[in-house]
C-alpha cells in the first residue's frame, strides 16, 4: 500500500482545464516523483504539553515531530522507537505520520 503524502514531497500534477469556468481547476492526475521509504528512529524529546518534540533516525538525522502527526492515537514519549516517513517542512527535517513501535 502506497504511504500517505508527505509534507515537501515532489509530484507531477497534471491539470484539467477544461472543466466548468467558475470553478477553480482540479488535478486529474498526481504522480510521485519518487516512492518514499519508511524510516525507524528514537524519540529525543516530547512535550505532550506543547504538542511537539524530536525524533533521531537511525544515520543520526534529528527530525521535528508534531502531535498532528502521530497515528493511532499513541502519544510517543522520550525513548519510545518509531517508524515514520522524511519530510521537509519551511526546510527543515520533519518526520510524517508517525507510528509509535509495541
Amino acid at each position: 500500500m502506497p504511504s500517505p503524502p508527505i509534507l515537501g514531497e515532489q509530484v507531477e500534477v497534471e491539470v484539467d482545464l477544461d472543466q466548468d469556468g467558475d470553478k477553480a481547476p482540479r488535478a486529474s492526475k498526481v504522480r510521485r516523483l519518487t516512492t518514499p521509504k519508511a524510516c525507524y528512529g528514537k524519540v529525543e524529546t516530547f512535550d505532550p504539553f506543547r504538542g511537539f518534540g524530536f525524533v533521531r533516525d537511525d544515520h543520526g538525522v534529528s527530525y521535528h515531530l508534531h502531535k498532528s502527526e502521530v497515528i493511532d492515537g499513541r502519544i510517543p514519549a522520550t525513548g519510545h522507537q518509531v517508524v515514520f516517513y522524511a519530510g521537509v517542512r519551511q526546510g527543515r527535517p520533519r518526520a510524517c505520520h508517525v507510528k509509535v513501535c509495541p
